[in-house]
């Protein structure tokens, strides 16, 4: 639907910088579903927008599909052009008992947008919609609200889920951090915690992973920890997650079904993305290993997990791994078993070369077992010799040793 909003405003030019979002419906105001409905409570709290819904109602102009703008009268008191609030009334059903269609709720999400720009708004409280009965629908619709703000990140938005708990949440504090060494091997996430007195620490392996995953995965299982919505102060190091969010990398990625170049992770942004929309999250970027002391015991717990004995198997990067090996007429498994007819000095059944691409860089497939190679640097070298290798790949398993040219080094002879 490309219809225009119905817009009634004194002067669209003015300078509002704020505004409540909320759902009606198209049968009166008088008809606000049940006494504990979030309308209700809307119209108690915002009469003047619930005064000028029944007039537009009474002159028969709601109708579902459209958004009314309301701009209430200003007086003495409130003619400061930053404290003025408009009102966003989204009309996504025809009765309050009525579904709404999918095609009406994304239009006025779109719709949304556009007008929140034209009225130079840069802030928006979005209530919960009645039209969203399920904690899941809802969480549906703050996700699909964030992706269609991502191209205008300046924007703050405010999701209010409960009135009364969003006067006075919980603010709690979250540290993460996460690693991989070598990126991709094996890596870790620490997270730590902070309720008033309280302090929790949380911290997991992986075999097999990348830094970004780690330090996004951090992030996620710090808000995932919490049981209700809080007011998060979360601190990373990675500018990868800051402004994935806050320049609104992570929403346009989402908005283009993660298909652009560097979508990456998207199981995990998408994860990331479902539980930042139940918190109201600040992210503060601090600079690792600059002697913030929870950032510093965040590293010593990834690096810890990293380097237990029973690490998880990361299953998203994994299953990525086996696309890229398919894209490239590799064989479809991540790590194959050896095959070969030979056999080795001690009678064994030898492993059989692949016919894969020799190996460039740790995490690489070795190309007898598949398993990914570990970097290890050179001990000793043949001083004579006119170039050296600084360090090389090595297979665990196979206990293949791979040399590449990133890591040649010419001895200088003058």
């Amino acid at each position: 639907m490309n219809q225009q909003p119905i817009v009634q405003l004194s002067s669209i030019e003015s300078h509002h910088r704020t505004a409540v979002v909320r759902d009606i419906h198209c049968v009166g105001i008088d008809s606000q579903t049940t006494d504990d409905s979030m309308g209700r409570w809307l119209d108690k709290t915002f009469p003047e927008n619930a005064q000028w819904l029944k007039t537009e109602f009474d002159a028969g102009r709601l109708e579902p599909g459209r958004i009314f703008v309301c701009e209430p009268q200003q007086t003495a008191e409130t003619n400061n052009p930053g404290a003025s609030r408009l009102y966003f009334n989204l009309a996504l059903r025809t009765h309050w008992r009525a579904e709404p269609r999918a095609e009406v709720l994304e239009s006025c999400i779109q719709e949304l947008a556009d007008i929140v720009l034209r009225f130079h708004v840069n802030e928006v409280a979005i209530y919960r919609f009645d039209a969203s009965p399920t904690a899941q629908a809802w969480e549906d619709v703050k996700l699909n609200i964030l992706t269609a703000f991502a191209r205008i990140p300046q924007i703050r938005l405010r999701f209010i889920d409960n009135p009364q708990l969003d006067e006075n949440p919980k603010q709690v504090t979250v540290f993460t951090d996460g690693s991989a060494q070598p990126n991709p091997g094996p890596g870790g996430y620490g997270v730590i915690l902070r309720f008033g007195n309280s302090v929790r620490e949380i911290a997991q392996g992986f075999r097999y992973t990348t830094n970004n995953r780690m330090e996004l995965l951090a992030a996620i299982v710090g808000l995932e920890a919490l049981k209700e919505p809080c007011q998060v102060r979360l601190y990373s190091d990675s500018r990868y997650i800051i402004d994935g969010v806050v320049h609104g990398h992570a929403g346009r990625w989402r908005a283009k079904g993660w298909k652009h170049g560097k979508a990456k992770n998207a199981d995990l942004w998408e994860r990331f993305l479902r539980v930042y929309v139940r918190h109201q999250v600040e992210l503060i970027w601090v600079k690792g290993h600059s002697g913030v002391a929870d950032n510093e015991r965040c590293d010593q717990l990834a690096n810890a997990a990293s380097s237990a004995a029973d690490l998880a198997n990361d299953q998203g990067f994994e299953e990525s791994v086996k696309r890229l090996i398919i894209n490239k007429k590799l064989e479809p498994v991540l790590r194959p078993k050896p095959q070969s007819s030979s056999r080795n000095a001690n009678g064994n059944q030898a492993p059989q070369k692949r016919n894969w691409p020799k190996p460039k860089q740790p995490g690489d497939p070795c190309r007898y077992c598949g398993q990914p190679l570990d970097k290890r640097d050179t001990r000793k070298s043949n001083p004579t010799s006119a170039f050296y290798y600084e360090w090389y790949l090595y297979c665990n398993p196979c206990k293949k040793m791979y040399h590449v040219d990133a890591a040649k080094v010419f001895r200088d002879k003058t």
